[in-house]
């Protein structure tokens, strides 16, 4: 025995000398990642070849089975994530980078780690590997570092230091907790000594989605994925995709926002010049006069265009809401409703043009189920009570309704999609226009991505699973998989600006920040910021929309702060630093307000046209709390926009000449402040408290510019004097 021991012991120090292969993918500005060939563990992170501190788990893919792991009921909003089962696999080298393949509790993934220039491209399925069973799962990809000392970006110009014991992620919290949260920014960052990691979630493909920072864990995609064999596009199985790529960690979200524009610009690419929206122009043109004076471009209504209104560039775009339909009924009176009767056949209430039985049917035909496998109630406490809208006396009913345009009819009639075709997209209620020159101009989405369409909540409808396009979630009550809501209004969405942009028509949204903003986003080419402007002294909704449509229009339509002249003027100050149209209060206070909105709206189209950027590449000194965000490049000039969140103050912008490409810098003060003292590249301003200034750079239309608004409100605070 001791001269066999002696015989084995070169042997296996010749074995443990081996070499262990590895597959290891980079990306062209040196960012790689490595693996394991035997076990698919990441056994290293490096930028620009520094290599990253692990945490000591071997990352990659792991998965829950909600039913078969007991874990149905056990996650909320502030849950941290499951440890979960890690997908025994492999990996390979390919042509392109790294394939990994494996599977546990016949749940299998196969994906590909590939180097797509400046960024890691990771795309593969999750497969149930039990054909005839829905099922329940979390996909996990951990990648395993060790980040503490690091910062989290948690939004625009806002980094967290990352501590032990922490969870990190930026989730919206869903109306009424029907369940656990998702991501609110498709992009989340890690910024350290020297380095930065930014995981997306591209905007474009709409996944249910969670990016969290947490040990042991690392930095992890998690996705919430149902798995039957009724959808048809990918049966039993649910494809995901995401990327990997670095940034700077000195600007931290802000430069990913940045790559993630360059990388992909067909995603924000503007086609319609800024200005405000408005509702019902046609009805108040006669007291307001020239629209211009207001920066009024986006007009919501119903009607056609005219003359007039095509003589002042204001765009008609035609309202239209197929999330969800009004009806006069309650879910039991639906069927009668449908029935082929001489009473059904009278116009109904909001049809739009539209007899009652066509509205029952496309009801019918589209209306959200729930686990109850029934219409779902408006009057129920799963939707809201705001599903129920007018009087104790005369009420109507709002229902969720799956607008996918491909969806079947079995009780006849139309589909929602098809209604809205017929009735609203190309008509006025219903009916054609013989003046085909003054076709509407562009199109409106009210209530797109939010609560109050419901776009958070889940349909258990299978009838319209076989349909979907992107893959099906799942209750975390029961288990059973469902259609998010969100993505059939995303699927309308997608395919209606396809068809519009092929026509040359804009879109506009009333949306809001988190919920399905991300995937809304790319489908719009003005965004309502919302419907209802709230004051927030950091402008967090804000900056949430402002970085998901990136240069293209924002503006607000209804805005209460207005009403008065006492909070007026900061008001309409305020919103410059994300150049976001103001809205107005009524018709009274905009007319009452005219040398205002004179003031400001040139400012504001300035802005617009230069074009926000994420990165100011400029610091803000002095005073507390102030930013400074920037707007336009070197080749056409600069204005920088700071907001100054406490007292009145002195402060020093400070410019970066080399990331910016400046040869000189020629200060000018539009508005908001006072030029004390400049330098070569360095401003000392005095600002208000709690205001907005705006600092234009290498601008020959600056003085003008802050002439004329010098001018308008002079007159504003002449008229106001003592009010």
């Amino acid at each position: 025995m001791p001269r066999i021991a002696h015989l084995l012991l070169p042997l296996v120090a010749m074995l443990a000398a081996l070499p262990v292969w590895c597959a290891q993918v980079a990306t062209e500005d040196g960012f790689s990642l490595t693996f394991r060939d035997a076990d698919a563990a990441i056994t290293g992170v490096s930028v620009a070849g520094k290599a990253l501190k692990l945490n000591g788990t071997p990352g990659g893919f792991y998965v829950v089975d909600m039913i078969g792991d007991g874990l149905l009921g056990k996650m909320d909003y502030h849950s941290c994530a499951f440890p979960g089962t890690r997908v025994v696999a492999t990996a390979r080298r390919s042509p392109t980078g790294v394939v990994v393949q494996g599977q546990v509790n016949d749940l299998w993934v196969r994906a590909r780690i590939e180097s797509r220039g400046q960024y890691l491209a990771i795309t593969g399925d999750l497969v149930n590997l039990r054909p005839k069973e829905d099922r329940a799962a979390i996909l996990y990809f951990r990648l395993p570092v060790d980040a503490t000392g690091a910062r989290w970006g948690k939004t625009i110009g806002v980094e967290e230091p990352v501590r032990p014991g922490h969870r990190y992620i930026n989730a919206t919290e869903f109306h009424q907790a029907y369940r656990p949260g998702m991501s609110r920014l498709p992009v989340a960052t890690l910024s350290g000594d020297g380095w930065g990691i930014s995981m997306v979630q591209p905007m474009d493909v709409p996944r249910f989605f969670r990016i969290t920072y947490e040990q042991p864990y690392g930095l992890q995609m998690e996705y919430e994925f149902g798995l039957s064999p009724i959808t048809w596009k990918f049966r039993n199985r649910a494809p995901f995709q995401f990327l990997l790529f670095r940034h700077n960690p000195q600007w931290g979200l802000r430069s990913a926002f940045e790559r993630y524009y360059r990388l992909f610009p067909e995603l924000f690419r503007k086609v319609v010049r800024d200005g405000m929206w408005i509702d019902d122009w046609e009805g108040k043109r006669s007291r307001l006069g020239d629209p211009a004076d207001y920066g009024v471009v986006f007009n919501e209504t119903g009607n056609w265009a005219d003359e007039e209104q095509r003589s002042h560039d204001v765009l008609s775009m035609v309202y239209i809401e197929p999330w969800c339909d009004h009806i006069e009924a309650t879910p039991d009176r639906i069927p009668a409703m449908a029935e082929d009767t001489p009473e059904n056949h009278k116009e109904a209430r909001f049809g739009r043009g539209a007899d009652l039985r066509t509205n029952a049917l496309q009801l019918l035909n589209s209306a959200v189920y729930g686990p109850d496998g029934k219409i779902l109630d408006p009057r129920t406490a799963a939707v809201g009570g705001f599903y129920v809208e007018g009087t104790a006396d005369n009420p109507y009913y709002r229902y969720l309704t799956n607008p996918d345009p491909e969806l079947p009819t079995p009780f006849g009639g139309m589909n929602r999609a098809q209604k809205i075709i017929a009735y609203d997209l190309y008509t006025s209620w219903g009916s054609q226009t013989d003046q085909h020159q003054y076709e509407k101009d562009g199109i409106y989405y009210d209530s797109i991505g939010a609560a109050w369409a419901g776009n958070h909540i889940q349909s258990f409808r299978r009838d319209h699973m076989p349909y979907v396009d992107f893959p099906l979630t799942f209750d975390h009550k029961t288990g059973k998989v469902t259609i998010t809501h969100g993505f059939s209004c995303i699927e309308f969405l997608r395919w209606c600006t396809t068809q519009a942009r092929n026509d040359g028509r804009p879109t506009m949204g009333n949306a809001s920040p988190g919920y399905f903003l991300p995937f809304v986003a790319p489908y719009l080419d003005m965004g309502g910021a919302e419907e209802n402007y709230q004051e927030e002294a950091d402008f967090a909704g804000l900056k949430e929309v402002r970085a998901l449509m990136y240069q293209k229009p924002l503006s607000y339509l209804n805005n209460r702060y207005l009403a008065g002249p006492a909070k007026a003027e900061s008001v309409m100050d305020s919103l410059l630093i994300y150049a976001c149209h103001p809205g107005a209060a009524n018709v009274d206070q905009m007319v009452s307000q005219r040398s205002l909105y004179r003031a400001y709206v040139p400012i504001y189209q300035a802005l617009g046209a230069a074009g926000w950027e994420p990165v100011p590449y400029a610091r803000v000194s002095g005073g507390q709390g102030a930013w400074v965000e920037r707007f336009g490049n070197a080749g056409r000039g600069l204005f920088f926009a700071i907001r100054n969140p406490g007292q009145a103050c002195e402060l020093t912008l400070t410019l970066d000449p080399k990331a910016l490409g400046l040869t000189k810098a020629s200060f000018t003060a539009v508005t908001g402040c006072a030029v004390k003292s400049s330098g070569r590249w360095s401003v000392h301003l005095a600002m208000p408290a709690r205001w907005t200034a705006v600092v234009a750079v290498n601008r020959a239309d600056a003085k003008a510019l802050a002439a004329a608004h010098q001018h308008e409100l002079a007159v504003w605070r002449a008229a106001t004097a003592g009010r």
